[in-house]
């Protein structure tokens, strides 16, 4: 994961905010594809960014976790906590 990581970074847009690696926090209304969730444990769980897409949307996985949970996003709906 991390090898494919660092490729993504690389090959990242010039000046992207948000990267494959990164930190992010939930913040403002959740995406219906988590509406199944508790939303306070949502937004206090660090998710790791897997995959940046060029329609605004980022694949994230929980920073606590190996498994394979993870959720497409809106870039809108992340804030960065903490640059890889």
């Amino acid at each position: 994961m991390e090898l494919l990581t660092a490729i993504q970074r690389r090959e990242a847009a010039a000046g992207a905010p948000i990267l494959p690696g990164d930190e992010v926090r939930l913040v403002g209304e959740l995406p219906a594809s988590l509406a199944d969730y508790n939303a306070d444990a949502l937004r206090e769980t660090v998710f790791i960014v897997r995959y940046v897409s060029d329609d605004d949307t980022i694949d994230i996985q929980p920073h606590w976790t190996d498994d394979y949970f993870i959720e497409t996003v809106p870039v809108t709906a992340v804030k960065l906590t903490h640059n890889q």
